[in-house]
């Protein structure tokens, strides 16, 4: 797969976000398009030290069907168990 850094926002102290886009999948998927954000918010109040919210959201095109939309609900899941691992 091949995608396009669309977005990166450092804006607020306590936020962050990255915009991207798919351009080209081999193989190629059902739909025209599709726009993933994740952003990276400060917990300000929490016990145990500083941690962070992560939010990852997908717009897709509206040709997208149901299953296109929950196989990236389950590569979600993936990136934040791997996410999870990885900070661990």
């Amino acid at each position: 797969q091949t995608v396009r850094m669309t977005s990166m926002s450092e804006g607020h102290s306590d936020k962050r976000s990255v915009g991207f886009e798919l351009v080209q999948s081999e193989p190629a998927v059902s739909y025209t398009s599709v726009m993933h954000l994740i952003t990276l918010t400060a917990v300000t109040h929490s016990q145990g030290g500083p941690q962070t919210f992560v939010e990852y959201s997908s717009d897709f095109s509206t040709d997208a069907d149901t299953e296109a939309i929950q196989d990236s609900k389950y590569k979600k899941i993936e990136f934040f168990q791997d996410l999870q691992k990885a900070v661990a």
